[in-house]
């Protein structure tokens, strides 16, 4: 996928996030929340003039990853 210079993804200035909401502490979570949480990351960079990517997700309670990248 070659990069799009200006493109803003449909994306509209009043829905435009400037800061991620932080929720609480696993350790912190009730029980019953625990068993839903998931955790990701992800990135991305440019590799000539290429963007590529890679993310992954981990549960806990399945002690299981998994990643997808393109």
């Amino acid at each position: 996928m070659d990069r799009r210079e200006g493109k803003d993804f449909g994306a509209s200035p009043e829905k435009e996030v400037t800061r991620a909401e932080e929720t609480p502490l696993y350790n912190q979570l009730p029980e019953d929340k625990k068993h839903y949480a998931l955790f990701t990351f992800g990135s991305c960079c440019i590799v000539g003039k290429q963007w590529r990517w890679k993310a992954a997700v981990w549960s806990p309670t399945r002690q299981a990853a998994e990643t997808a990248e393109g």
